[in-house]
C-alpha cells in the first residue's frame, strides 16, 4: 500500500491539508492495508486512521498489530479505542503533528466529534477529506485492477453456482445460501452487499422472500463480494428451469434484446473523455457506480479516464444485468466474463 500512501501525500500536500482522519473502513484500509477486525465503537464515526503529512506518519485505531502492514503503519503508531472520546481525544493530541495543523480532513463526521475535533484542536480548520479520499482513489493501477478482477471472477463464480441451483420449487432465500456458501468455501466470508435473488415480476422489488421459483420465471440475480477488501459483482437475468438451447418467450426474447442494445451502447461510451453523467443520462433504467477498494461514489461531473473501474447495470423490462468495466486508453476491457443466461 505504499504506492496508495505517496498518492495520498502528493494529494494533500497539493490540497494543503496537513492531516486526515479517516472513519471509513474502505478508506482506512485504502491507505493502510490494514483490515479492520472490529465495528463497536467506531460507528458512527472514529478517526480509525490518522494520516500526517509533516512529519509524515500513518496511525492506526487497533489492539493488534495482527495484519497491519509494519512498513506503513509501525507497532508503535498504533493507538486504542476508548469508550470516552475525551481519552480519544487525548491519544490524537499526543500524535505528532497533529496539534498544530491547521487544515484537517474528515471523510464523516457526527456532530459531537467536530465539537470534540474544535476543542481539541481550536487553531485548526474541518475540511472535506472525503472528496480528496475519492479523487485519489479513482484511478486504479494494475495492481489494483488485478485484485479487482479476481474479486469479479469469485463473484461470477458464485453467481455461476446460484444459477445451476435454479430449479422448480426452489426459493429465493435458498439461492442466498448457495451464493454464500460458496463465496466461504474459498475463505471470503463478506458479501459486497444484500445480494438479490428475486422472481422478476410487475413489482420492482430486491428483498429476498420464501417464494418458491416456478419453471419458466425469470429471476433477477444480483450480488457481489469483498476479497481482500476489493468489491467485484454482477447482475444476471435467469429463466428457471431452462436449458441453454431453449427458446425464450416471445415477450422474453423481446426484453432481452432491448437489454442488450442498452447495455452494449452504454459500454461502447466508456471511454476517456466521457462523463459519468453522459453515460447515466444516455437511457432510462442505466446505473454506474465505482468499483473499488468497497463500492466507490461516481458523481455526474467526473470525467473516465485510465484505470477508472464502474459497474455498468441496465434493468429493460424484465431483464436485469451489469458488467465490471475497466477504462483504457483505446477505450475499455471487460472484467466480467460470465455470459448472459438470455443472450
Amino acid at each position: 500500500m505504499r504506492d496508495h500512501l505517496d498518492l495520498l501525500t502528493i494529494a494533500m500536500a497539493d490540497s494543503g491539508t496537513d492531516v486526515l482522519l479517516l472513519g471509513r473502513p474502505g478508506n482506512a484500509r485504502w491507505v493502510t492495508g490494514a483490515e479492520s477486525l472490529w465495528l463497536s465503537g467506531t460507528r458512527p464515526f472514529a478517526p480509525g486512521c490518522v494520516v500526517v503529512r509533516e512529519p509524515p506518519s500513518v496511525h492506526l485505531l487497533s489492539v493488534t498489530d495482527e495484519g497491519v502492514p509494519a512498513d506503513v503503519v509501525p507497532p508503535s503508531n498504533l493507538f486504542p479505542i476508548s469508550w470516552n472520546p475525551i481519552n480519544l481525544m487525548g491519544a490524537l493530541g499526543a500524535i505528532p503533528g497533529l496539534p498544530g495543523a491547521t487544515r484537517i480532513g474528515v471523510d464523516s463526521i457526527t456532530p459531537m466529534m467536530e465539537q470534540l475535533l474544535g476543542a481539541t484542536f481550536p487553531n485548526a480548520e474541518l475540511i472535506d477529506g472525503e472528496a480528496l479520499l475519492r479523487t485519489v482513489r479513482r484511478v486504479k493501477s494494475s495492481a489494483d485492477v488485478d485484485a479487482i478482477r479476481a474479486a469479479v471472477a469469485l463473484a461470477e463464480e458464485c453467481l455461476r453456482a446460484a444459477v445451476d441451483a435454479l430449479t422448480p420449487g426452489v426459493h429465493e432465500r435458498d439461492l442466498v445460501g448457495v451464493f454464500e456458501e460458496h463465496m466461504a468455501a474459498r475463505g471470503v466470508t463478506t458479501p459486497a452487499f444484500e445480494g438479490t435473488f428475486v422472481v422478476a415480476d410487475s413489482a420492482s422489488r430486491s428483498l429476498v422472500t420464501e417464494r418458491a421459483i416456478a419453471a419458466g420465471d425469470l429471476v433477477h440475480l444480483r450480488a457481489g463480494v469483498l476479497r481482500d477488501g476489493w468489491e467485484g459483482w454482477l447482475s444476471r437475468t435467469a429463466v428457471c428451469g431452462a436449458a441453454p438451447s431453449d427458446p425464450l418467450a416471445d415477450r422474453q426474447r423481446r426484453a432481452c434484446g432491448a437489454w442488450r442494445a442498452a447495455i452494449d451502447a452504454d459500454r461502447d461510451r466508456c471511454r476517456p473523455g466521457t462523463s459519468v453523467g453522459e453515460l447515466r443520462g444516455a437511457a432510462v433504467g442505466i446505473t454506474v457506480d465505482g468499483i473499488g477498494m468497497g463500492h466507490e461514489e461516481l458523481a455526474n461531473g467526473d470525467v473516465l479516464e485510465p484505470g477508472v473501474v464502474m459497474a455498468v447495470e441496465a434493468t429493460v423490462d424484465e431483464v436485469l444485468g451489469s458488467e465490471a468495466v475497466l477504462v483504457t486508453p483505446a477505450g475499455y476491457e471487460l472484467l466480467t466474463t460470465f455470459p448472459h443466461p438470455l443472450a
